[in-house]
């Protein structure tokens, strides 16, 4: 167990590393990053817990951040941070990355949505997780498969995917996507033009858009 004292001060870093495994570790007020997995190439993440808290100032604030990285499995737990409690990116891409039966959420003062992946990450698999204030996922070739997506404070959507390159598919199946908070529940396509999003599959899924002023909006949007 590491608790820190909060502010822009980091957890657990691993860096460097082949098929490491990382159990039933709790981080807390590590509010820069509390888990930051670096360059590694394999590894699992089973059973671990992230609480970071948002402060002024900070552009990374995660509970887990995932960077430059390729075949990161993250399974159960819960990864809260202040402005993202899981985020995908770094200098290069982020490939074969899986997180199952996960908790996902952020400190709502952030204004900010609580899962992330930049646009260099791909072949990303979300398994059965609960998000709970929003998704806004920038990889290409991914799926999302089960799972609740909520967006409690997060205006623009409970599950967002936003390519900035092409992509051959992209998978929703059997999701549940609950919007309370203003926007859509799912898009495709919101921010980027001309891109190509390339096959896009919604199979068995249920999409909640609710406006508290009483306003309507999709529940589900597509923008090409």
């Amino acid at each position: 167990k590491i608790v820190r004292g909060g502010g822009a001060v980091g957890g657990i870093q691993l860096q460097y590393l082949r098929n490491f495994k990382l159990r039933a570790m709790s981080v807390t007020r590590a509010d820069e990053r509390c888990i930051y997995v670096l360059q590694c190439l394999g590894g699992r993440i089973v059973d671990c817990e992230t609480y970071g808290h948002f402060y002024d100032g900070t552009t990374t604030s995660y509970g887990l951040s995932v960077a430059s990285s390729q075949g990161i499995r993250v399974i159960n737990g819960t990864h809260t941070g202040g402005r993202h409690g899981i985020a995908l990116g770094g200098t290069f891409p982020v490939r074969d990355f899986l997180a199952s039966g996960t908790i996902v959420d952020n400190d709502d003062t952030s204004g900010m949505y609580c899962m992330d992946s930049h646009g260099n990450a791909e072949f990303c698999e979300w398994i059965n997780c609960t998000v709970n204030n929003g998704a806004m996922l920038a990889c290409v070739n991914s799926r999302v498969i089960g799972g609740v997506y909520r967006s409690a404070a997060f205006p623009k959507g409970a599950l967002i995917f936003n390519p900035e390159v092409d992509s051959d598919y992209l998978d929703f199946i059997g999701v549940t996507a609950l919007n309370y908070a203003g926007a859509c529940a799912i898009g495709v396509g919101l921010s980027a033009s001309g891109i190509n999003d390339g096959r896009v599959n919604i199979d068995n899924v249920y999409a909640m858009a609710y406006r508290p002023d009483g306003g309507g909006y999709p529940a589900v949007m597509f923008i090409g």
